[in-house]
């Protein structure tokens, strides 16, 4: 959160609490391993998951995760998801596109 300078750490655990933003967490048997904060999102163009927040260790082991999440929205209604985040994601995230500094997936053609 510091590094995006996107939004205080107070008002995340605000949308949190409020049931606004959803934390998911990657559990590997012993500890936390990474992770992610969703939004529901409504566009002129319909709804959207966007992927708030992502971090952990070893990315390895907890960024398959995203199908899940991806699932997770399609089953809300999204055609997309979104991911606004640091240039480093694209790297990562290969079958999202750059959009300004957003990247996106369109869901119902992204399986």
């Amino acid at each position: 959160m510091v590094r995006s300078g996107e939004m205080f750490m107070a008002d995340l655990l605000r949308h949190l609490t409020s049931r606004r933003m959803l934390l998911w967490l990657a559990w590997d048997g012993q500890s936390i391993v990474g992770t992610c904060v969703t939004e529901l999102s409504e566009t002129i163009n319909g709804r959207v998951c966007v992927i708030v927040a992502v971090g952990g260790k070893d990315r390895s082991r907890w960024l398959h995760f995203t199908r899940q999440l991806e699932d997770f929205a399609r089953t809300e209604g999204c055609r997309a998801m979104r991911l606004y985040g640091r240039r480093g994601w694209k790297r990562v995230m290969r079958d999202y596109r750059e959009t300004r500094i957003i990247l996106e997936k369109d869901l119902a053609n992204g399986r």
